[in-house]
């Protein structure tokens, strides 16, 4: 038996039952005369158009040649009632589908329409409903958005529309439907139904990932409190947010040295180190190094693993050593400044001596050599003298011992290796020369590294480790909670603080020095009588926010006025106050100012 079940456009569902013995071609049921009747004769290409679902299934990919069973059931819309069945359906050209969506799902429905004559309530059937589990009363009182704009029930449909279907209130079961709208980098608009009360930067990761807030609400993002806001922030009303999604980032590059400031276009995702080798490469000359990011000057101890691990974004600032070429020295041939005229020949004979330097790089010419620092995290390019600098010209260099954080002594205790072959310190270098740096094999006994931790209380810990052990990897099983300070010698820079963590190898002796204590002190200031005039310290836990603080001070203080002004002598935008407080935590010896502290001074007892 075949069910053939219609529902018309005004939700009365209406059936046949055909017995048959054998399979038969949807074209073939189609012609029996009691099908024919039953849809008063329409034609085949209308009904074709109004064919919904077989057996539950979408049926928009099946032909008249479809082979149909003994004991399928047939879905359609398809308007029975309250029209002449001469003109009920015109022309198979009128027929389209259109795809429904249910705010904040992923599921979709797509649907025959007759373009240009249905309307946005006569899809939302039972059938419909069945689909998104909710009855057809439900999909009436949501908001309807046709093409990601707000419509009536009554707006006319069109083949290809895309129909949006979200709650209008929240109910006792379920939170509501948001609509976030997204500017994007090239002026398009998207819309995207979220729920009530979802993070911003959750949305954003599922939709744009990778793609930065310039604003919310047409209000601009502060740099300093980016993090804190795009993590913090909810979706708890219909928002507009504007955002970067070029996948290409412009860097602006400038020197210290007064050559002219070029821009630099990386792929999303390249790191500073990547814009480095770019800027050396499009110079010819592995002397130029970064000085400082953003206006935060690159320590050398840590300069390769802090821009290996720095992602550049769209607008950064880069500060390099230099943006020059190489200067023609000793030895150097440009084939492209060399002149016809005889004196330029002349000229030309006295720094090459003969053609013969064509084979390879004469003596004493000047080139560059690559440096693999200990770990094999991080390399540098140095410039030699071609089968004149030694090895330990290279690795006993002022910069490359701050660059692997070590002295002369501990460097020539380290094996090094040029093109893979172990060498002495003393062999000459040529141009192109891949030096390695390593420490020496552990013996049978076990790892020969030390790592030494200095505690605050002035107390200190020994740990045998395995070469190649992240730092990060080290801290997180011995002091999960704690702050190193140095790493031999040498200060972390807090703007740096994640990227040295991250790429930091432990591949010889370390000392650390670690702030292990799992309290924060948050000094306090009142802007009220005087700017910056200090009042009182606070002791927080290491995951404490400012907004806790806040809520400490107003009730030590017993005034709900008092309100956060700055952060580490950082202005706190009125738009955003909320979510940066909730979005920022405590960290040691932060400085928070507040309009007024009353009573300042006040004993507490929590000092």
């Amino acid at each position: 038996m075949i069910i053939i079940a219609t529902a018309n456009n005004n939700e009365n569902l209406n059936n046949i039952k055909i017995n048959l013995d054998n399979s038969i071609s949807l074209s073939q049921l189609l012609d029996r005369d009691d099908v024919r009747a039953f849809f008063h004769n329409a034609s085949k290409e209308s009904i074709l158009a109004s064919l919904v679902a077989i057996d539950g299934l979408d049926a928009y990919a099946i032909t008249n040649a479809s082979s149909l069973t003994v004991d399928n059931t047939m879905e359609l819309q398809f308007d029975i009632y309250g029209r002449a069945p001469e003109t009920a359906h015109t022309a198979a050209v009128s027929a389209g589908f259109v795809t429904i969506t249910q705010g904040g799902g992923f599921n979709s429905k797509r649907v025959p329409i007759v373009s240009d004559t249905t309307r946005a309530g006569d899809v939302l059937t039972q059938d419909v409903a069945n689909f998104f589990a909710t009855t057809v009363d439900t999909l009436h009182n949501m908001r309807i958005l046709i093409n990601d704009v707000e419509a009536e029930t009554t707006a006319v449909l069109h083949d290809g529309d895309a129909i949006t279907l979200m709650s209008r209130k929240c109910g006792d079961k379920g939170a509501c439907s948001v609509l976030l709208a997204i500017t994007h980098t090239d002026g398009s608009v998207t819309r995207h139904a979220v729920l009530a009360g979802s993070r911003l930067k959750e949305c954003l990761s599922r939709i744009v990932p990778g793609a930065v807030v310039m604003s919310i609400d047409g209000t601009s993002v502060p740099t300093n409190f980016y993090d804190a806001i795009v993590e913090g922030k909810l979706v708890d009303k219909d928002m507009q947010v504007t955002v970067n999604d070029n996948k290409k980032c412009t860097v602006h590059c400038c020197a210290n040295d007064g050559s002219d400031p070029v821009d630099m276009i990386l792929d999303e995702g390249s790191s500073v180190m990547d814009l480095l080798i770019e800027v050396q490469d499009k110079f010819e000359n592995a002397e130029i190094y970064v000085f400082d990011v953003d206006g935060d000057l690159v320590p050398e101890a840590f300069a390769d693993t802090i821009l290996t691990n720095t992602l550049v974004v769209d607008g950064m600032n880069v500060t390099f050593s230099s943006l020059r070429e190489m200067p023609v020295v000793h030895g150097y041939m440009n084939m492209e400044d060399e002149s016809e005229e005889d004196e330029d020949d002349a000229e030309y004979a006295e720094y090459a001596g003969n053609e013969q330097v064509l084979e390879g790089p004469a003596e004493d010419t000047v080139g560059a050599v690559t440096v693999v620092l200990p770990g094999g995290f991080s390399t540098s390019q140095v410039a030699i003298r071609n089968n004149v600098t030694k090895l330990r010209d290279v690795v006993l260099s002022a910069r490359i011992l701050n660059m692997s954080a070590m002295n002369e002594s501990q460097a020539q205790t380290l094996v090094y290796t040029v093109n893979d072959v172990e060498s002495t310190l003393d062999d000459k270098l040529s141009i192109g020369d891949v030096i390695r740096m390593s420490a020496r094999k552990a013996g049978d006994k076990g790892s020969a590294l030390k790592v030494t931790v200095k505690l605050m209380d002035a107390t200190e810990f020994r740990y045998d480790v395995e070469p190649g052990t992240r730092l990060e990897d080290f801290l997180m099983s011995k002091y999960p909670d704690s702050i190193v300070l140095g790493i031999n010698g040498v200060r972390v820079d807090p703007e740096f603080y994640v990227p040295i963590l991250d790429g930091f190898t432990l591949d010889r002796d370390t000392v650390l020095i670690v702030k292990a204590s799992p309290k924060m002190t948050v000094h306090c200031y009142s802007g009220h009588v005087e700017p910056s005039l200090y009042c009182t310290s606070y002791k927080m836990n290491h995951d404490s926010t400012v907004q806790d603080l806040l809520k400490l001070v107003q009730k030590d203080f017993g005034n709900e006025d008092i309100r956060v002004t700055q952060i580490d002598l950082k202005d706190v935008p009125e738009d955003f106050m909320q979510v940066i407080l909730a979005g920022t935590f405590i960290t040691e010896q932060m400085v928070v100012t507040f309009n007024e502290l009353n009573g300042a001074g006040k004993a507490r007892k929590t000092l």
